[in-house]
């Protein structure tokens, strides 16, 4: 190779496949001398260049892998409690609500972006149920209710998975995050128990955006399949406090352990 100098006008492109070039065995590359700035834009386009090589075998093997993807996870559903009390010098009010597990399903399906980002919709569905108490005492009067209530919840979240290991790992750990709205029924169940207290009403329903992250692993098991766990914590304002009396302030989380199988195609 020749070196550059002033009166042979080299292109940028010029220089940049001169600065790559390597004399025989035993000489020492050539040194070009040109302006810094065009320097720096020779320096970019070779930073460019790596870059795209060192993308170029993820981007093909996201395109002959299969890109979509469907399945079914189910599971435990936990919800999280809440409570509030108000004491003044005539009276004392308190009241929470008591959620047991119950089951959880969730129906998705989703198309990997690259081999790390993956896009994915869910229907989300579990089933807990409730006890409500509240009491309160003023004056020497006391009233109180308890009531056993159960309450349903339907979501549609939109999602969008963080994995760390690329598309041809067995093991592929991944961290989510995404938002929808978020369906809730509630209605009573059994006898309650009620002494002077309004609790209540028998049916109520409710829809409020959720918010919704999760950590997971999927792991293939075949060509096609996979299996999955998810650990799941959803948020959005809490209907069930808003209904107790005195009424509580805390939103309703909604953790949710599942496992199921997953199928590319």
């Amino acid at each position: 190779s020749l070196p550059l100098g002033p009166s042979h006008g080299a292109t940028c492109i010029g220089l940049c496949t001169n600065m790559l070039m390597l004399r025989r065995d035993g000489d020492r590359p050539a040194t070009p001398r040109c302006r810094p700035s065009i320097m720096c834009l020779g320096r970019l386009a070779i930073g460019s260049g790596m870059v795209l090589m060192l993308l170029r075998p993820s981007v093909s093997l996201a395109q002959e892998s299969p890109r979509w993807f469907g399945g079914g996870v189910i599971g435990v559903s936990a919800l999280s409690a809440d409570a509030n009390h108000v004491v003044t010098a005539e009276s004392l009010a308190v009241s929470l609500y008591k959620p047991e597990n119950g089951p959880a399903a969730n129906v998705l399906v989703g198309a990997h972006l690259t081999d790390y980002v993956t896009l994915q919709a869910n229907y989300i569905w579990n089933q807990n149920d409730l006890t409500l108490l509240s009491t309160r005492s003023e004056s020497g009067v006391t009233a109180f209710y308890e009531q056993a209530r159960d309450s349903t919840q339907h979501a549609v979240v939109a999602d969008f998975l963080l994995y760390f290991r690329a598309r041809e790992s067995r093991f592929r750990p991944y961290l989510s995050f995404g938002g929808g709205i978020l369906r809730l029924e509630s209605e009573t169940s059994g006898s309650a128990i009620i002494a002077g207290a309004r609790p209540p009403e028998r049916e109520f329903t409710e829809s409020r955006p959720v918010l919704r992250v999760a950590v997971g692993i999927d792991v293939r098991t075949g060509p096609g399949w996979s299996v999955r766990y998810s650990f799941s914590e959803s948020l959005s304002r809490n209907p069930i406090s808003q209904r107790l009396s005195p009424p509580a302030q805390r939103r309703l989380a909604n953790f949710q352990n599942l496992v199921g199988l997953i199928r590319s195609f």
